[in-house]
């Protein structure tokens, strides 16, 4: 998935939603499509705050080998700073870093790269695969619900 927009506060809202129904298309449970969606959240919205004043940001995902990433860029060379204890606000990479698998910060020839990968449960992806694959599954309706609803669960 892919998506460029103007940085407005706006786009914050979709762009979570986007990125979450994407995760669980991918095979991502509900709690990790939650975490997905609160990072994307997070990592949108600096994006656009710090961002180049009526810049763009884009939004891409990519699911391979397990891991689903996310990345938004925007068109700010300035650089992320860290909060001070008494600073009211500043604190979302480190929500990032606690919740994913692996992020980082990384240079672009237009401005900066937030970026953030979590690893789907193999369980949980398998059946995802085989619900989107199956014809009957995929249409009965609440097939995407029952998905969300099945318990994690290691893969023997």
């Amino acid at each position: 998935m892919e998506h460029v927009a103007r940085a407005e506060l706006s786009l914050v809202t979709r762009a979570r939603r986007r990125v979450a129904d994407h995760a669980t298309r991918c095979g991502a449970s509900a709690e990790q499509s939650l975490d997905i969606e609160l990072l994307a959240s997070e990592i949108v919205t600096i994006a656009v705050v710090h961002g180049a004043p009526a810049g763009q940001v884009r939004i891409a995902t990519d699911h391979t080998n397990g891991t689903f990433t996310v990345s938004v860029s925007n068109q700010s060379r300035r650089e992320v700073g860290h909060p001070r204890p008494a600073d009211p606000a500043g604190r979302s990479l480190w929500m990032v870093e606690s919740l994913a698998a692996s992020w980082g910060i990384t240079a672009d020839p237009d401005g900066k790269v937030l970026w953030f990968s979590v690893e789907l449960d193999p369980c949980h992806e398998r059946l995802a695969r085989r619900l989107t694959a199956d014809p009957p599954h995929s249409r009965r309706p609440g097939a995407e619900h029952w998905l969300n609803s099945v318990p994690q669960q290691r893969c023997p």
